[in-house]
């Protein structure tokens, strides 16, 4: 396979949205020069119809599980409810469950809650959180907690999500399905929704997040490897964190984020969810353009972290003006890789056209991290995987 998977050329800077990938047979190279525009950012919103929204929004919301559903249901139907296209930023009525406090508003009268973590002289509320400083740049992300995060006498998994680039928090809160999550009495976990820079070249070989570039030797010249483990930091000041429960997950160029999560923190994270994503890390998925490489520090860490990694078979794909993505051949590079150092993987995919992120297939992400707290290295989906997701994945041990 020939060597590749991003970097975005100066010229076509302009015309970044939306990260992308593909589907295809195995032997697609990781960039097709003469490939077919993919979808740009469009989200299925019902069975057979492919209506986009603006870029960015994130999938048509609707079929979210309510709390207390069986693991084993992870998916009522695959169907996703058809909506009205979204302006940039606004979100429909009725996406917020009732009582949810949305972008850090707060009631008439009422004064919010807050937790204070001394070391970034930070106090933490629910919902959108601004003005934190790491790495010399002032951050923003979303705070969702448990309704009982007051009470709780147990350690909480904290679950990082990241976005495709283009997106935005509140879209992504949802497309996540974090609220109607946060709260499963069987997993209740502290989410975190960062917010991106919206880097790209010149300025800096980024695609919206500082994803491309990563050396273990200059950490902190990843800005947003440094706001992560800050952002874990302040959160273990301010609550009782499960270190053993800590997990990314992403779509696109988030699914870069989450990866990276791993390469960068090999001892903090349990386990990574990918979708439509790659490993920077791995020279099979590497490339330089104009001098300008994508290319993270090889994997040194000894945890043998598993991984699940979901593409599309229907066009996961995003061209650009002279390449285009393929999220299927990443997807099975990703596959090689890891279980090339010893980790088990678990490899799915789905049949929504384009370049999309399935969100009835969110609750296979918290499955997924419940099943593989930090030094799993058998996966137990090996001996049954839950019912949902039988007819889409596969598990690949490692060797």
């Amino acid at each position: 396979m020939p060597r590749g998977l991003i970097l975005v050329l100066l010229s076509c800077i302009s015309l970044l949205t939306a990260c992308s990938g593909g589907a295809s047979d195995d032997d697609v190279p990781l960039f097709d020069a003469d490939g077919d525009a993919g979808a740009d950012g469009d989200l299925p919103l019902s069975d057979g119809d492919d209506q986009p929204l603006p870029d960015g929004d994130a999938p048509a919301d609707g079929d979210e599980p309510t709390d207390g559903d069986n693991d084993d249901e992870i998916v009522d139907d695959g169907d996703i409810t058809e909506e009205p296209e979204i302006p940039d930023g606004d979100v429909p009525d009725g996406d917020i469950p009732d009582g949810d406090i949305l972008d850090g508003d707060v009631p008439d009268g009422d004064t919010p809650t807050s937790w204070r973590c001394d070391s970034f002289g930070y106090d933490l509320q629910e919902g959108v959180n601004q003005g934190f400083s790491s790495a010399g740049k002032t951050r923003n992300f979303t705070l969702v907690l448990p309704d009982d995060i007051d009470t709780v006498e147990e350690p909480l998994p904290v679950l990082f999500f990241f976005y495709g680039s283009g997106g935005n928090m509140a879209d992504w809160v949802t497309a996540f399905q974090v609220r109607s999550n946060v709260n499963k009495p069987d997993f209740p976990f502290i989410g975190i929704v960062p917010e991106s820079l919206g880097l790209f070249p010149p300025g800096k070989v980024a695609f919206d997040w500082d994803s491309l570039v990563y050396d273990d030797q200059n950490p902190d010249a990843n800005v947003d490897a440094a706001f992560v483990g800050d952002l874990l930091a302040c959160l273990q000041e301010a609550f009782p964190v499960d270190v053993n429960h800590i997990h990314a997950a992403g779509f696109s160029a988030g699914a870069f984020m989450a990866n990276l999560c791993a390469v960068a923190y090999p001892d903090l994270f349990a386990s990574v969810a990918a979708f439509s994503g790659a490993y920077f890390s791995d020279p099979a998925q590497t490339a330089c353009v104009i001098g300008m490489c994508a290319e993270w520090t090889p994997y040194a860490g000894e945890n043998k972290f598993p991984a699940l990694l979901v593409w599309g078979t229907k066009g996961d794909t995003y061209s650009l003006v002279l390449m285009t993505f393929d999220f299927a051949a990443t997807g099975q590079a990703s596959i090689d890789y890891l279980t090339g150092m010893g980790h088990d993987v678990v490899a799915c995919t789905h049949d929504y056209d384009g370049h999309v992120y399935p969100t009835p297939l969110s609750p296979w992400i918290y499955a997924f991290f419940k099943a593989h707290p930090y030094g799993t290295v058998d996966t137990p989906f090996a001996d049954a995987l839950p019912a949902a997701m039988q007819d889409a994945c596969a598990v690949h041990e490692g060797e």
